[in-house]
């Protein structure tokens, strides 16, 4: 088993729910897939409604998935061009003041 990053995403105050759904899907996706070469996977997660009252008001949970430790701390980007294109976007679509950020240690049940 590898290991996960998991970023729960607010939007930029400033844009809708909408707006930012379509940037991060069809604007940041792309980015992420050519600027994390380590990556193995990647999940977007748009939130639909909140089933549990009072739950958190995120917009949308990603999920980048590395098959070992060594691939994240080493390969998470292609090189300080690609860090620095990743950091700009998600402060353009993202409230970096709200986004949540922790890594996952992976244990494959079935």
């Amino acid at each position: 088993p590898g290991i996960s990053m998991f970023f729960a995403c607010w939007r930029n105050p400033d844009w809708s729910h909408e707006q930012f759904s379509s940037h991060w899907r069809d604007i940041h996706a792309p980015l992420a897939v050519e600027h994390h070469p380590g990556m193995q996977d990647y999940t977007q997660c748009e939130l639909a409604r909140a089933i549990t009252p009072g739950a958190r008001d995120y917009d949308g949970v990603a999920i980048l998935q590395f098959d070992s430790i060594e691939d994240y701390q080493t390969r998470m980007f292609a090189n300080a061009e690609g860090e620095r294109i990743i950091g700009e976007d998600v402060a353009r679509f993202g409230d970096m003041a709200r986004l949540d950020r922790v890594r996952m240690h992976e244990y494959v049940l079935r």
